[in-house]
C-alpha cells in the first residue's frame, strides 16, 4: 500500500486565530504594506518551483522517464486543500482573496494537466525508449534545460522564460545520429511538444498575468529591533530612529538568503511588509527525524518522491519569532527551503 503523499497532525485550522489578523498599528508605512494573507496564498506557489527544481536534480543523473510525476500531481492538490481550510472559513481573520485564488486554481490545473500527461506519457511511450541513466544529447539538453528554468522562476514569473530560444537550440545543438537513435529521436519529439506548448500557453497567461499581479514588486521590507552593525547593512535603510529599522530586502528566492542572515548577525523581526502575524516556513530534513519548538505551529509535512528519506516540513511561525526559528533551524543542521514573504 503506498503511504500518503501528504500528512497533517489534525483536521482543521491549526494555528491560533489572532495568527492570522491583519496588524492594526503597523509602524510601516502604508505604501509598503502588503496583505497578511499573502504568505499563506503563496504556498501552492512555491511548491511549483520546488517541484522543477527536484525534477533538475533528478534529471542530472536519471533520466525524466521514472520521476514521480503522478506523486508531485497528488501533491499539488494536497496543498490546495489546505490552503483553502485557512482562506475559505471564519476560524482565521483572512479575507477572501478571489482573484489570487483564481489564479491558484489556474496554475494547479495547468500544472496537474503537465504532470497528469507527462506521468502517462512516460509510463508508455518514454518506457519503451529509456536509458535509465542520462546518456542522449537530448536528456542532456533536457537536464540543462531545467536547471536553468529553476534558476530563472526562483525571481521571476514562470512564462517569462524563454522557451522560443530553448527549442530552438534543441534542434541546432544537440545531434542527430549517434547512440540509442530511438531514444533519441522520442526525446526530440517530447521536448519539442513541452517547449511549443508552454511558449504558446505562457504567451497567454502573460497576457493576463498583471490584472492579478499588478505590476512585478521585487522588494518588500523588514522592520527590526536595532540599527544594523554587521554585514547586513549593506541592505537599504528606508527609515531609522533609536528603536527601529525599516530595511529593504529583496523578494523571492533571495529573501531567504537576506533574512536568515539579519536573524544570524543577530537581529529579531518586528513587521515584514507591515505584517507581525503568522509567516511560513518550509524546511527539508531527513523523514526521521522531527523539528518542532513552542513558538511554531507544523502545518503540513511531505515526503519528497524523487528523494527518498528526505521530507518537507511547512509550519507557521510569529513575525517576532521567525529570528528564533532561523537561528534553531541552522544550529540543528536542517535546511530552510522558503520563507514565504507576504
Amino acid at each position: 500500500m503506498q503511504k500518503p503523499n501528504t500528512y497533517v497532525s489534525a483536521e482543521g485550522v491549526l494555528i491560533p486565530k489572532e495568527w492570522t489578523a491583519g496588524n492594526k498599528h503597523a509602524q510601516t508605512p502604508s505604501k509598503y504594506q502588503r496583505r497578511v494573507d499573502q504568505a499563506i496564498l503563496s504556498i501552492p506557489e512555491w511548491y511549483l518551483v520546488f517541484s522543477p527544481k527536484e525534477q533538475a536534480a533528478y534529471t542530472a543523473h536519471t533520466t525524466a522517464t521514472t520521476f514521480p510525476y503522478m506523486r508531485q500531481n497528488a501533491q499539488i492538490w494536497d496543498i490546495h486543500k489546505i490552503i483553502k481550510v485557512y482562506t475559505d472559513t471564519n476560524e482565521t481573520n483572512y479575507r477572501y482573496n478571489g482573484e489570487y485564488q483564481l489564479m491558484i486554481y489556474v496554475i494547479n490545473f495547468s500544472s496537474s494537466a503537465e504532470y497528469i500527461t507527462k506521468g502517462w506519457y512516460e509510463r508508455t511511450v518514454g518506457k519503451l525508449t529509456d536509458t535509465k541513466t542520462v546518456e542522449t544529447d537530448e536528456d542532456r539538453f533536457a537536464s540543462r534545460y531545467m536547471s536553468d528554468y529553476v534558476a530563472f522562476i526562483n525571481d521571476n514569473f514562470w512564462y517569462e522564460f524563454d522557451f522560443k530560444n530553448r527549442l530552438k537550440q534543441l534542434w541546432t545543438e544537440t545531434s542527430f545520429f549517434d547512440n540509442h537513435f530511438l531514444r533519441k529521436i522520442e526525446r526530440k519529439y517530447y521536448l519539442t511538444s513541452e517547449l511549443l506548448v508552454k511558449w504558446g500557453y505562457g504567451k497567454l497567461i502573460k497576457m493576463g498575468a498583471e490584472t492579478i499581479h499588478g505590476p512585478d514588486d521585487t522588494y518588500t521590507t523588514v522592520l527590526v529591533d536595532s540599527f544594523p552593525t554587521k554585514s547586513n547593512n549593506n541592505y537599504p535603510i528606508l527609515e531609522t530612529n533609536n528603536e527601529r529599522t525599516l530595511l529593504q530586502l529583496n523578494r523571492y528566492a533571495r529573501f531567504n538568503g537576506e533574512i536568515n542572515q539579519l536573524a544570524q548577525d543577530g537581529l529579531s523581526f518586528k513587521e515584514i511588509a507591515g505584517n507581525n502575524a503568522a509567516i511560513f516556513v518550509s524546511l527539508k530534513l531527513p523523514s526521521n527525524k522531527f523539528f518542532s519548538t513552542v513558538y511554531t505551529e507544523n502545518i503540513f509535512s511531505q515526503p519528497i518522491p524523487s528523494e527518498p528519506g528526505r521530507k518537507r516540513v511547512v509550519l507557521a511561525v510569529l513575525v517576532k519569532d521567525l529570528h528564533k526559528l532561523l537561528i534553531q533551524v541552522k544550529e540543528d543542521q536542517y535546511d530552510v527551503e522558503h520563507v514565504f514573504d507576504y
